[in-house]
């Protein structure tokens, strides 16, 4: 596992969103997102790309900061496992 993760084999960002509930949504907010640019014209389609780039963004940086704490502590669990001596 170390070394697929070394060489770029193992990406656990492409594991991600692969659960029925997560494509539920995202269909959910494909729709939504389409009767919404109906609505709009050029210029307010422009900016709606741009909330919604900013929104992937911000999703993207909270679900690496979310995997490095979860691998930060699940470290830290160990060594505490591993330094107990009761």
């Amino acid at each position: 596992m170390l070394k697929e993760l070394y060489t770029g084999e193992l990406k656990p960002v492409d594991r991600l969103g692969i659960s029925e509930e997560y494509m539920s949504c995202r269909e959910q907010a494909f729709l939504l997102e389409q009767q919404l640019r109906e609505l709009l014209n050029n210029e307010q389609q422009e900016i709606l790309d741009e909330v919604l780039e900013a929104q992937m963004l911000m999703v993207s940086a909270a679900l690496q900061e979310g995997y490095l704490l979860g691998f930060r502590e699940g470290a830290q669990m160990q060594i505490e496992i591993l330094a107990d001596n009761t």
